[in-house]
């Protein structure tokens, strides 16, 4: 039996239990996580997840989400989408981008529009902010992970960060492997 896919979306007002209940709804309809980002935003928490199963048990999700919604005091968004291994078809190079620096406007802006230029694709990306110790200064930190065609070389890519790194003032770092 083929397998489809449904990209899940939910954001509701942070609480205990909000992951047993979004699991709960899923498992109930047969339908399996294969892939999934959690994390509390503000208030907030926020689920991403990658479901898979057969058509009837995806559409039970569909048809159902409003009724989970309700209950969970959510707003949920769902789209169909392509296996990961159709989507990520071809010859790809991996690595991973983290930069730290003192808090301020424009660095993801930047390290973004930089990768776009060389053709890379984001496949993940986190942020943090934290106070630094005894002067209490705002830093920041970011780690993503993207894919590059092999025909371009991780020496470009390093290149085109280290010149980031110096117009943004970062702490930059571009390792293999995703």
């Amino acid at each position: 039996m083929s397998q489809e896919y449904l990209a899940l979306c939910a954001m509701a007002p942070d609480r205990p239990g909000l992951v047993r209940e979004l699991t709960e709804f899923i498992g109930e309809r047969g339908v399996n996580i294969d892939d999934s980002r959690m994390a509390i935003l503000g208030g907030e928490f926020a689920m991403t997840l990658l479901l898979s199963g057969t058509k009837e048990n995806i559409e039970k999700v569909e048809r159902d989400v409003t009724a989970f919604e309700e209950r969970s005091q959510s707003r949920t968004l769902l789209r169909r989408t392509k296996s990961p291994e159709d989507h990520r078809r071809g010859e790809l190079r991996g690595f991973v981008v983290t930069a730290e620096s003192f808090d301020r406007e424009g660095i993801v802006r930047a390290i973004a529009s930089a990768l776009h230029e060389l053709g890379a694709n984001v496949v993940s990306l986190e942020t943090t902010q934290w106070n630094a110790p005894f002067t209490g200064a705002t830093l920041f930190r970011i780690e993503l992970a993207a894919e590059v065609p092999r025909t371009i070389a991780i020496a470009a890519v390093k290149s085109k960060m280290e010149e980031v790194a110096t117009a943004e003032n970062l702490d930059i770092e571009v390792r293999t492997g995703t």
